[in-house]
C-alpha cells in the first residue's frame, strides 16, 4: 500500500536526502530497500555513480 504523500518536495539542486540500504534482493540483482526520512522505500536501481 502506497504512503500518501504529506507535503510537496521542491525539485531542485539542494533538495538532498540521505538515505540508507537496508537490503539488496538475492533473486533480483536491481532491488534494494532504502530508508529515507524514517520510510522504507523498495525500488530497482539501474545506475549508481
Amino acid at each position: 500500500m502506497a504512503t500518501p504523500l504529506t507535503k510537496r518536495s521542491d525539485l531542485t539542486a539542494n533538495n538532498i536526502k540521505k538515505a540508507q540500504v537496508l537490503a539488496t534482493s538475492e533473486l533480483i540483482e536491481e532491488e534494494i530497500t532504502l530508508l529515507i526520512n524514517k520510510t522504507a522505500v523498495t525500488c530497482f536501481v539501474n545506475h549508481c555513480p
